[in-house]
């Protein structure tokens, strides 16, 4: 049988510290398995079994220091805890495409929007969004609601995001006091996921906002949505009215 280069060098050095003590001391010493041998009166061959031990342990590939005297007077193996060197690891990357369709509108759609402050009001929504770590794509609407469509990262839920819209973007208008009562957005929204095959249609959709809502109200409008998507949901708590909100 070929011994392993582990198996050879152990087994050399094994035998000539056994003929060697012997001769010194004249003891017959075994060999160690978790133990080491007994006490040696000669130092020389003493240090010689510590060496071989420690050897014979970093070829088995173990971490062990060294041996100690315990009260005993019996020589024992000691593992110390040695400093692991770290393991450097890679990261994987995440990549991700969400983009979201959200609609809502002024409470009791009011027609508040004014299209004077319009322009203004996007341009602060989309720095909200990009505070956020979202991208804006685009955003429009008529005077009683708003469409956007923008990329929202996956750390963030839409209804978080969505709730830092409302709150930072009806604080503007209010402090800057662009309507003559105070502003308040709807309660609810409606968010719908959009592909990147279909975002040209959406951006088409958005930006003829004015022209579609000649025919069709945001009441229509946003109903017809839900449908489309499967969504169900109850007429009495789809749009808040002044005589309940």
């Amino acid at each position: 049988m070929i011994r392993t280069p582990r198996r050879t060098i152990t087994s050399l050095l094994w035998s000539f510290t056994h003929s060697f003590v012997k001769r010194s001391s004249g003891l017959h010493p075994r060999l160690p398995t978790t133990a080491a041998p007994q006490p040696i009166a000669n130092r020389h061959t003493t240090a010689l079994w510590r060496i071989v031990i420690c050897i014979d342990a970093c070829f088995a590939g173990e971490d062990w220091g060294g041996l100690a005297m315990s009260n005993s007077k019996r020589y024992r193996r000691i593992k110390f805890d040695s400093q692991k060197t770290p393991t450097k690891t890679h990261p994987m990357s995440t990549y991700s495409c969400l983009k979201y369709h959200l609609i809502f509108g002024t409470q009791y759609r009011q027609p508040l929007l004014l299209k004077p402050m319009r322009q203004e009001l996007y341009a602060y929504i989309g720095g909200i969004i990009r505070d956020e770590g979202g991208n804006l794509d685009l955003i429009g609407g008529i005077e009683d609601h708003v469409h956007i469509l923008c990329g929202i990262p996956p750390r963030i839920a839409v209804s978080n995001m969505l709730r830092a819209i409302k709150a930072s973007s009806s604080k503007w208008i209010n402090d800057n006091r662009r309507t003559t009562s105070e502003f308040r957005w709807q309660r609810g929204f409606a968010a719908f996921s959009v592909s990147k095959s279909k975002m040209p249609d959406v951006d088409r959709y958005i930006d003829n906002q004015e022209e579609h809502h000649r025919g069709i109200s945001f009441e229509d409008e946003y109903r017809n949505f839900l449908i489309r998507h499967g969504i169900e949901f109850e007429e009495r708590y789809l749009f808040e009215d002044e005589h309940t909100g």
